[in-house]
């Protein structure tokens, strides 16, 4: 299991420290995403509540660090509010992620919470696989907005 947002405070302590950060290579990969799914999967069907809440509060922070290396930043906040916004605006971001998201954090150690977590997961990746789909498409240099509302 790995430490939540170490790279990001990593950066924000000393941003000299790598020569690249995960957040600056082509194609942000994060092996450890959702490695703990089985593990959460049947620590609530034990109904051990505690310690799905660990795990979930793991994948939820692997969920976060996912999105915003993806779009070539670390994680600047971990303030809630600001958090949700700021990944709300990213040109990928699943549908309603920031009351979803408010979902999870509130209750971490429900089984809905988990399903909510898988569930935008798997929207995450089909979104993510559009946008590099479409980004490989522009030009050199264009960067990609978000859609208009």
């Amino acid at each position: 299991m790995r430490i939540p947002f170490f790279y990001d405070m990593l950066f924000k302590g000393d941003s000299s420290l790598l020569a690249t950060w995960p957040w600056q290579e082509e194609d942000p990969v994060l092996p450890y995403l959702w490695e703990e799914r089985q593990q959460i999967r049947t620590a609530f069907h034990r109904r051990q509540s505690e310690q799905a809440k660990g795990l979930m509060l793991h994948a939820v922070s692997a969920f976060i660090d996912h999105m915003v290396w993806t779009a070539n930043r670390p994680v600047r906040t971990l303030s809630p509010v600001e958090l949700t916004s700021e990944l709300q605006a990213l040109p990928f971001a699943p549908l309603n992620l920031q009351e979803r998201l408010k979902y999870i954090f509130r209750q971490p150690d429900r089984y809905i919470s988990f399903i909510q977590l898988d569930n935008l997961q798997e929207e995450l990746t089909k979104k993510l696989a559009v946008y590099h789909r479409m980004k490989k498409s522009l030009p050199a240099g264009k960067p990609l907005t978000p859609p208009e509302a």
